[in-house]
């Protein structure tokens, strides 16, 4: 019977932090959308700064760098393979540095040793779109160089604007423009919505206050067989 009100004390605290954690990202989603819903950020006149500047909305201008187009692999559309196209934009500022921007989904080829020809503006331009952190590296078994093509444009698995600024000879923001979804340029732009676990932190903590529940109707049981049977040996 001790263990069952032990048990069921754990999993209740479990049920209550994980209501914690509902609250905390509450918290994370409110500063999220108001950070995305506050004035747009002009790319180029300050280095963007981390996390503060992620989920704003930013400005742009410049002209693409199209001879180095970076392909993301591994990107599925409606159940289909394909890519995102990664772009820089020279800023117009005086600072001489890009921005990568996302252009947004392309399907991949027949051949997939043939990277897809795509439609590069080569005029001056003005871009608007939401300020994400490059994706992230996956977990590689091999050697990480071997997921990255040669030669331009780049096959990557992911985006590493350090290393990536090495290779184009001017510096890259360290923060992805992932092109809006109503601007003329780019490709199939279904972005999705902000990151947020608040309903599943919530039915984490449903299951452990139902675990809880058990716990406790399997002490009551307990108890009870134990009660009758001190009941029965007090009447013998």
């Amino acid at each position: 019977m001790m263990v069952s009100l032990l048990v069921t004390a754990i999993l209740a605290s479990l049920g209550v932090w994980q209501l914690q954690r509902a609250d905390e990202k509450r918290t994370i989603e409110a500063a999220l959308r108001e950070r995305s819903a506050s004035e747009p950020l002009w790319v180029g006149r300050d280095r963007l700064s981390l996390p503060d500047s992620e989920y704003r909305q930013g400005i742009a201008e410049g002209r693409f760098d199209g001879a180095h187009t970076v392909f993301l692999d591994n990107q599925i559309q409606e159940s289909q393979a394909g890519y995102h196209v990664l772009v820089p934009l020279r800023l117009a500022s005086e600072s001489g540095s890009a921005v990568l921007v996302n252009l947004g989904w392309v399907p991949m080829g027949l051949d997939r040793q043939q990277l897809p020809q795509v439609d590069i503006p080569h005029s001056q331009v003005t871009v608007r779109g939401t300020l994400r952190r490059p994706p992230r590296a996956p977990f590689f078994l091999g050697d990480e160089g071997t997921q990255e093509t040669s030669g331009w444009p780049k096959l990557v698995q992911y985006v590493n604007t350090e290393q990536l600024q090495s290779k184009l000879g001017y510096p890259l923001q360290p923060l992805v423009l992932q092109l809006a979804p109503d601007e003329p340029y780019g490709f199939v732009r279904q972005w999705p919505e902000l990151p947020t676990s608040v309903q599943q932190h919530i039915a984490y903590a449903v299951q452990w206050f139902a675990m809880a529940l058990v716990a406790v109707v399997v002490f009551v049981i307990l108890y009870r067989r134990s009660f009758d049977g001190n009941e029965q040996r007090n009447r013998s």
